[in-house]
């Protein structure tokens, strides 16, 4: 009796263990979540400044803080396009549309990088994404520049073509 009486104190402990651990890793994601959102509301003021480099620092905080979070990577790529790191940039878009599939801001810039590297399907291919995605989310500004584009790259493929 006494051993099976430990036995569920100890199961009763873990169990208390448990839900004790995870509501601090919850409450630990949101401090990381809103340091996230504070590092990326600071960048996003000091590039409207044209302080790219301390944008870029600020960015990377949130990352840190915050790595399941597509918006920090695609305005990250934005930053690093104007830094001129076309390649830093394409990796930070490539993490924005992994954390989420539906991005259209990270296929847009994407597509405007590939456009850059002269992969011309794959700018066709993103910005085709990025257009059916912002409509959904009724972006007009996004959804008729992605169209335009899509217009551009179609006349360049087709030209390629008979060549």
């Amino acid at each position: 009796m006494k051993q099976k009486c430990k036995k569920q104190k100890k199961s009763i402990f873990l169990i208390l263990s448990v839900v004790l651990l995870t509501g601090f890793m919850f409450s630990c994601a949101k401090v990381n979540e809103d340091a996230a959102n504070s590092y990326r509301t600071r960048a996003i003021e000091k590039m409207k400044l044209g302080l790219y480099s301390e944008a870029l620092e600020d960015l990377n905080n949130a990352v840190i803080s915050n790595p399941g979070s597509y918006s920090n990577y695609y305005v990250r790529c934005k930053v690093k396009t104007e830094l001129e790191r076309y390649d830093e940039a394409l990796i930070d878009c490539n993490r924005a549309v992994s954390v989420n599939k539906r991005s259209y801001h990270a296929y847009y810039y994407r597509g405007s990088l590939y456009m850059y590297f002269y992969e011309y399907e794959k700018s066709l291919t993103d910005f085709k994404k990025a257009k059916r995605y912002a409509l959904k989310n009724k972006d007009n500004y996004y959804a008729r520049n992605s169209h335009q584009y899509i217009q551009l790259l179609r006349k360049r493929l087709q030209k390629e073509d008979t060549i």
